[in-house]
């Protein structure tokens, strides 16, 4: 089952499974799931539903040494700031935080190989950073990170 169909079908074990399976790639083509998540109205608006349920789930886990360790602390840093960004501050982006279905998934997400939690939190900042070049609040944010920690913090390192 590919990640649309299953977003489509609104079943977290196949978006689960689906995006296991993509971020279990040590090639990951970042720029090809960017453009097919972006291509379908349907598939991008659950994708953001998903990155920010992904971001402040992340954030929560910081300080909880159980939930992350060397190879996602970056992420979790950098989600636990995007919280404190203005998106997540004025409410701007309430109704996603709504999606029943991305929240199932990421409780799902939680659980998989914390290398892998790093690959998806790339994949969600890199999202972000494309979503924000149509969505004036999301760039006051992304610009905000710029600033902070530089171009480029959407990549994570992978250890």
């Amino acid at each position: 089952m590919e990640l649309k169909e299953a977003i489509k079908n609104k079943n977290p074990k196949a978006i689960y499974q689906e995006i296991s399976n993509t971020v279990n790639n040590s090639l990951i083509d970042y720029n090809g799931i960017m453009k097919d998540i972006m291509e379908d109205q349907t598939t991008e608006e659950f994708f953001l539903a998903l990155s920010l349920a992904w971001i402040t789930a992340c954030a929560e886990d910081a300080g909880q040494k159980w939930a992350y360790d060397d190879r996602n602390a970056y992420s979790v840093r950098i989600c636990t700031r995007l919280t404190q960004t203005g998106m997540f501050q004025d409410g701007t982006m309430r109704e996603y935080f709504t999606d029943n279905t991305a929240r199932k998934t990421v409780e799902l997400l939680r659980d998989i190989h914390r290398t892998l939690k790093q690959t998806f939190s790339s994949l969600v900042f890199r999202y972000l950073r494309e979503k924000s070049k149509g969505h004036l609040k999301l760039r006051e944010s992304i610009r905000e990170l710029d600033r902070e920690c530089g171009t480029g913090w959407e990549r994570c390192p992978i250890i």
